[in-house]
This record gives C-alpha cells, sequence and structure tokens, in this order.
C-alpha cells in the first residue's frame, strides 16, 4: 500500500451538515440529488428530481418547495421536501410537513445507505428548527422509516403513528398462473372472465402499453379525456380540470429522467380508449398513479379488466419486479394485489416539545372521518 493510500485511508471523513435548502441549491447539486434518490434505502419517487421539478415548473405543488438536506462534501446523504410552518398539528400548533401534493403518495425522506444513523441524526438536527412535523405516507417499516424513528426515539424526540394503513402492492410470482391460483377467489376469476364476455361482445377489445414519444403523449391525453368525462370531472376534481394539474399529467406522465420512466396502458374497444392507466416505474417498482375508464361501460369493467391485462404483462415482460397500488386500503387493489405495504403519518417533535393534547385531537379527527366514510358507503 502506497503511502498515498494509506493517509487517504486514514483521513477522517467530511462532517455532515444539515441545512435548510431552496431549490436553486439543489439546482446546482442536481448530480448529487439524482445521486442519493438512486441509492436511497427506501426508494421514494416523489422525492426524485425528475418529480418534484415537474410539480414545480406547472405550479401544481404546495408552495416554492424548500428542503432539509444534510450534506457530507459534495455528497448529499439525505434529503426532505418541506412546507414549514404551514399546516397545523391538533387545534391551535403549527407544525412543518413533507412537501407532498395530491399526487404524490410516497413521504420517506432519502436516506443514503452507509452511515445511516449518523445521516437520520443529522436530518433531525436539521428539522429540529422548525418545531414538530407531520410526515404523510412514511414506510414505518421501511429500512429508511425504521431508522429515522429509531434515531428519533435515542434522542429524546416524539415519535407517533397517525393513519397507519396497508398500501396493497403485489410482488411478482413465478408466473401470471401462479399468482391467480395463490392470491384470487374463484368469484374473482369468474367475475374477470364474464366482463371481459361483455367488453369483447361490444367489438374488438385489444391492450396498448406505450413508454414514449407521440404514443405516451397520445395515451396521456386519452386518459385525461376519460378522468374528466368520469365522476371527478363531475367534482371538479380531475386533473384536465385545472390548468396546473392538467400541465403536471403532461409533464409528470412524460418525463426524460433516469430515475423514473413513465408508461402508460390503454384498453381499447374498436380502436377507442375505454381505461386507461398511467404509473412511474423506478428502481424495480410500478407506482400505478391514476388510473380512468369509461363509465358508460361500467358493466364490463373495463378499469378492472385493464388492471388484469397490467398484471398479465408484469408477468410475461417483467418490466418490474412489484406493483404499487399507490392507494389506501378499500379499493378494487384490495382484492387485485395480495401482498402489502405498511404506510402511516409520522409525527415528530423535537425534545421539550410536548404533544400530547394535539395527538389526541388528532386521532379523534382520523375515527370521526373514518366514521363518516363508513356511512356515506
Amino acid at each position: 500500500m502506497s503511502a498515498l493510500d494509506l493517509a487517504t485511508r486514514r483521513a477522517p471523513a467530511a462532517p455532515l451538515r444539515a441545512q435548510t435548502v431552496d431549490h436553486a441549491w439543489l439546482v446546482a447539486r442536481r448530480s448529487a440529488w439524482q445521486a442519493l434518490a438512486a441509492e436511497a434505502l427506501t426508494p421514494n419517487p416523489d422525492f426524485t428530481p425528475g418529480v418534484i421539478e415537474a410539480h414545480l415548473a406547472t405550479g401544481a405543488g404546495p408552495g416554492a418547495g424548500r428542503f432539509v438536506a444534510v450534506a457530507r462534501g459534495d455528497a448529499l446523504v439525505a434529503l426532505l421536501p418541506a412546507r414549514l410552518g404551514r399546516t397545523w398539528l391538533g387545534l391551535s400548533r403549527r407544525a412543518a410537513a413533507s412537501w407532498l401534493s395530491p399526487y404524490m403518495v410516497h413521504g420517506t425522506p432519502l436516506i443514503a445507505p452507509g452511515d445511516t444513523e449518523a445521516a437520520a441524526a443529522a436530518l433531525l438536527d436539521g428539522m429540529a428548527e422548525h418545531g414538530p412535523w407531520r410526515l404523510p405516507f412514511v414506510g414505518p417499516e421501511s429500512e429508511a422509516g425504521r431508522r429515522l424513528r429509531a434515531v428519533a426515539e435515542a434522542q429524546g424526540w416524539t415519535a407517533a403513528l397517525l393513519s397507519a394503513a396497508e398500501r396493497p402492492v403485489l410482488a411478482r410470482r413465478a408466473g401470471y398462473e401462479a399468482l391467480v391460483t395463490e392470491a384470487w377467489s374463484r368469484n374473482r376469476r369468474l367475475g374477470l372472465a364474464r366482463a371481459r364476455r361483455r367488453l369483447s361482445a361490444l367489438g374488438a377489445v385489444t391492450v396498448e402499453t406505450a413508454t414514449g414519444g407521440a404514443s405516451l403523449a397520445a395515451a396521456v391525453e386519452a386518459f385525461l379525456t376519460l378522468e374528466l368525462g368520469g365522476w371527478k370531472g363531475r367534482r371538479g376534481t380531475a386533473m384536465a380540470a385545472r390548468p396546473a394539474s392538467a400541465a403536471l399529467a403532461r409533464r409528470l406522465f412524460t418525463l426524460d429522467d433516469p430515475l423514473v420512466a413513465p408508461r402508460a396502458d390503454l384498453l381499447l374497444l374498436d380502436g377507442r380508449p375505454v381505461a386507461a392507466s398511467l404509473a412511474l416505474v423506478s428502481r424495480g417498482t410500478a407506482h400505478l398513479l391514476k388510473t380512468a375508464y369509461d363509465e358508460g361501460l361500467a358493466r364490463t369493467a373495463p378499469g378492472l379488466l385493464l388492471e388484469d391485462e397490467i398484471i398479465r404483462s408484469l408477468h410475461a415482460t417483467g418490466f418490474a419486479e412489484r406493483l404499487d397500488s399507490a392507494s389506501l386500503p378499500g379499493t378494487v387493489f384490495d382484492e387485485l394485489y395480495p401482498d402489502r405495504e405498511p404506510v402511516a403519518e409520522l409525527i415528530l417533535a423535537p425534545p421539550g416539545v410536548s404533544l400530547g393534547s394535539a395527538l389526541r385531537v388528532e386521532a379523534a379527527k382520523r375515527r370521526a372521518t373514518t366514521l363518516l366514510k363508513r356511512a356515506r358507503r
């Protein structure tokens, strides 16, 4: 070993530095941001440069965007997009929150592998100056989620989970038939076959997949039209109902990003789209973020048939190792996807900040919301 190699090996690692930064700071270090997102302990496509910048460019995100960042020299080792002092805990306590839009469903911070505990501790140091935090859609059992909670509790932080749920996911099996045999009831299989016969009686049924170029852009427009023509359009919550969200769909699902690959699947009847699914594929997982179907054909379940086709394609082509429904329990994915991934809202408060009453109020609000939803169903 040369003297230079020995000196390099003995040189102490650069110290970790936590700071609150704006997007311009990250743009100047975009390659470091890309590297962190590519190797983060728990992958999070919503915190990649492409997805964040699509929201900022279209005005679809919550504000201008701030970030708690932890750097070691030129490398980023932790990152949390943030909304500072713009939300509430309980009735009267202001809190910071992770920066999520209605079209983001993953809130686990990016934390680099390696010296994870030190990176998590530095991230908490950077968060501490902003008071208590709300982190929705965190994976509490994910590697990053577990490490962050453990370090927080060891340092005397309050760490509580609210709105715990299990998101339906599907890990690829040996084949489509293996999945069907293992996970789907006889009634589900018969129901799909019956829906397929009904739709086929109306015309030629085909499936198309687009991953780039003009075909992907056309598929996004087909989705926007289908969603606007359904109940979301009537409520004004369809993406095409607002210029910012329509622009986000067009940009987000046609990204040119090495970390996030857009994908669109269409079910067509005589060449006309009757169901559409938009997904972002990142680090082996396809996140099925948006779906829509022709509600005039509801009796033939075109949305359900398209999901079945996506599952078939997963096993036939291996375009991903896993499907993430990007939804909470209470949807058709409960039956289609047999696996589960815990998600929750993680509440964090620095030492000395009491949240007892605020947490009780939040828990009561969630119980009331759950009861209301059950009553409506």
